[in-house]
């Protein structure tokens, strides 16, 4: 049964982490999932091939486990990656201080509000647009975040660049921030600059 495996995550309430690796599956419908919880999980790691590009067991998996407080999403990356959002619309992630998402649409970022956010590291697919709006909007509402990653110093990243603008936004909205990671600065010196204005950097 191919249902097995996903529901003892969620009846076994002794669980406390599930990570999920290259997983290939043939479901189309979990709405059968919506009737569990399993509240003990704290850590969701979704590590998936790039033709997971709906993401639905991730975004399944995410409502089943309440009180996550750190989630990691990560797809393979290739042409096609980014297609896909994976965060259902106005996900409250009640419990979330480390949040990872990696080759996912950057309007998953829109999706998804956590309050307690301190962790955040987020790359996106191959998506062609224009993000910094995106993104700048998201690090608003998450102003708690003291630690940041954008970018990755992995894979082919020439598609995503960190613009000055974006930098700027940093600086305005994460007056917390303690320790930054940027890949793929689009203009390094004067960027790096205005980064280095945070106080408690």
């Amino acid at each position: 049964n191919k249902f097995v495996p996903i529901l003892v995550f969620a009846r076994n309430q002794m669980l406390r982490l599930v990570y999920l690796d290259k997983l290939k599956y043939k479901m189309e419908n979990f709405e059968f999932l919506k009737n569990y919880r399993n509240p003990s999980v704290k850590k969701l790691h979704y590590n998936v091939t790039a033709e997971d590009k709906d993401a639905e067991l991730f975004k399944a998996l995410v409502y089943m486990f309440p009180n996550l407080s750190n989630i990691s999403y990560k797809a393979e990356e290739n042409e096609d990656t980014g297609n896909g959002v994976c965060f259902e619309r106005d996900t409250v992630l009640d419990h979330v201080t480390s949040l990872t998402v990696i080759n996912a649409h950057v309007r998953s970022l829109v999706n998804v509000f956590a309050e307690k956010l301190e962790y955040f590291e987020f790359s996106p697919g191959r998506t062609g647009e224009f993000i910094d709006d995106c993104i700048g909007c998201f690090l608003h509402r998450h102003r708690s975040i003291k630690n940041l990653v954008l970018g990755s110093k992995n894979g082919h990243s020439s598609y995503f660049f960190i613009s000055y603008n974006l930098c700027q936004l940093i600086v305005n909205f994460l007056y917390q921030l303690e320790s930054i990671s940027i890949y793929n600065f689009a203009e390094v010196n004067k960027s790096v600059k205005l980064l280095c204005t945070l106080r408690n950097l």
